[in-house]
């Protein structure tokens, strides 16, 4: 089995509210339930890790091979953020049921175009 996933903008930074457009690709996934992309968030932090998903497409049984093509639209907040103690990411994540079988590509999401960094604005050119 496999799964690419593929995003349109390179490099995959976003502005609130702005669409996220790709593809997905799959081969040889018979037997599966659902094909599903979803836009999440996610922290990391030392011994939680919260989720949240914002937007998804599903494809319900899908055929042994195949394409499909997505747009997700980003919300108005969380802004990616990268902390001493916490990080918050943004993905485009595809997965299989029930196989489990999950691709990710990740992005960031700011109204700088930016990661945010500790104070909240994005990093000095220095901090990079």
């Amino acid at each position: 089995m496999g799964l690419i996933l593929k995003l349109v903008h390179a490099p995959p930074i976003f502005l609130p509210g702005e669409e996220v457009v790709g593809t997905v690709e799959w081969s040889g996934v018979s037997g599966q339930k659902q094909l599903a992309v979803h836009l999440l968030w996610f922290t990391s932090v030392k011994g939680t890790r919260d989720v949240g998903k914002t937007d998804q497409v599903v494809v319900e049984r899908p055929a042994r091979d195949g394409e499909r093509a997505f747009v997700l639209r980003l919300p108005a907040a969380p802004y990616s953020f990268s902390g001493k103690l916490i990080t918050l990411a943004w993905a485009v994540e595809a997965s299989l049921l029930p196989s489990g079988e999950r691709v990710r590509a990740e992005l960031v999401m700011s109204p700088t175009r930016a990661e945010l960094g500790r104070s909240g604005q994005a990093p000095a050119a220095s901090e990079q």
